[in-house]
């Protein structure tokens, strides 16, 4: 038995590598497409930087500090207040206490009265220390260490007409620290719980 030979043809051949004139032209087109890209998107931009976030930006500096020493409920609070004494025509006591209700030292520099709706007339220097019954004679002011009190007392000449609608404030400057700062505390809305032989007796 005969066999056929078959033919395969000519064996294949490897591709030849990228000629030197091939490279240049890959290389050419390269640089004409960067250059294409530049000149659509805007090359001459400078790129975008990072946008810092809210978390990143630096917050404004609080002092502890300045915020105690401002505001009668941070440092400084209205204790109690006595029963307002009057002969019931010309003179009117009103004493209270201020009382250190922070964790600072506090300075008393001054207290004055505040009559909002004026009608009583300060009488005399304001004192401190002493008792609601007798009250001291030293002039308001001094340290307050945390939970120290002072007892203020002012007393007011009497309008002729009925007191009982004036409300008596006192104005308080104070120091905490070296932040000095004056806070507003009203003693009385009014005095019409005072009996004054000006006012009508209730029927």
């Amino acid at each position: 038995m005969e066999f056929e030979e078959l033919n395969q043809g000519e064996p294949e051949q490897e591709p030849a590598g990228l000629g030197p004139l091939t490279w240049v032209a890959v290389a050419v087109g390269a640089v004409l497409a960067g250059v294409l890209i530049l000149v659509f998107t805007g090359g001459d931009e400078p790129l975008d930087e990072p946008v810092p976030t809210a978390a990143a930006l630096p917050g404004p500096s609080v002092r502890s500090d300045l915020a105690l020493a401002f505001g009668p409920g941070q440092n400084l609070a209205l204790g109690r207040i006595c029963p307002a004494v009057t002969d019931g025509r010309k003179t009117l006591t009103v004493s209270f206490t201020l009382v250190n209700v922070g964790d600072l030292n506090v300075t008393l520099v001054d207290v004055k009265p505040v009559l909002p709706m004026a009608g009583l007339r300060p009488r005399g220097p304001n004192v401190a220390g002493g008792t609601c019954e007798e009250p001291g004679t030293d002039p308001p002011g001094g340290l307050l260490t945390p939970g120290d009190t002072q007892l203020i007392t002012m007393r007011f000449r009497l309008p002729a007409e009925c007191p009982q609608p004036y409300p008596v404030q006192a104005r308080v400057r104070l120091r905490v620290n070296q932040m000095v700062g004056m806070t507003t505390v009203s003693v009385y809305d009014d005095l019409g719980t005072v009996d004054f032989n000006s006012c009508p007796v209730p029927g």
